[in-house]
């Protein structure tokens, strides 16, 4: 009897998103009360319930954390296309999500960073310069750029538990981002400066979250 939602899709926890649709849809196939196989009805509402958590990267962090706590997933064996595949260990899954997804998302985030402030204050001298304007527009658009690739790598991979706050921390981050690029690319539209003080605010908590997921991260046995 499958006790995990991977067991009851038949994939290894570290299966990629589409290994886990293409799964669900061979199975789902596989037991539809229509093909009058026994218990189909109930197999379907595991397979449902399953594929409602795996298929979506925030749920499925969450569960993969939950399922790490109570020694679900680290140092097992689990069946993957006739064979046994063995999952990584809790340390090294951790030491394997800084590496491929916290270090290229605070790098991005400290790209998008670091220039803000020379941005404001050369926009600061004349708003309604047009080549002042347009350098700060490119600014955004580069900053966007490197928020939707953030956006991207963060959710490349379930966060390992030994990771919760800095994945926590990065999160917020990433959600204030976006508003903050949004808020900005308005001002540009209206010169309303409501617009950008409240894109400049949301940076500034960019920037401490930021702080916090690093000092988060530096606690981290192993980590650089």
């Amino acid at each position: 009897m499958a006790t995990t939602h991977y067991e009851t899709l038949e994939v290894a926890p570290t299966a990629t998103q589409e290994q886990i649709r293409a799964a669900y849809r061979r199975l789902a196939k596989l037991h539809h009360p229509d093909t009058g196989a026994q218990a189909s009805h109930q197999r379907m509402v595991h397979l449902n319930e399953a594929y409602e958590v795996l298929s979506q990267p925030d749920r499925r962090r969450s569960y993969d954390r939950e399922l790490a706590g109570r020694g679900g997933v680290a140092h097992q064996t689990v069946p993957h296309r006739g064979a046994t595949v063995r999952v990584a260990s809790e340390e090294e899954e951790v030491l394997r999500w800084l590496k491929e997804v916290y270090q290229p998302v605070n790098g991005a985030l400290n790209r998008i960073l670091k220039p803000f402030r020379r941005q404001l204050d050369e926009l600061s001298y004349d708003p309604y310069d047009d080549a002042l304007m347009a350098d700060f527009q490119a600014y955004l658009e580069r900053s966007r750029r490197l928020y939707t690739e953030a956006r991207r790598t963060f959710v490349s991979r379930p966060n390992p538990s030994g990771v919760a706050r800095v994945a926590e921390f990065l999160f917020h981050c990433l959600n204030h981002l976006g508003d903050a690029l949004d808020e900005l690319h308005y001002f540009t539209l209206n010169y309303d400066d409501r617009q950008l003080h409240v894109g400049h605010e949301l940076l500034r908590r960019v920037a401490e979250l930021r702080r916090q997921a690093t000092e988060a991260a530096s606690r981290i046995p192993g980590a650089r």
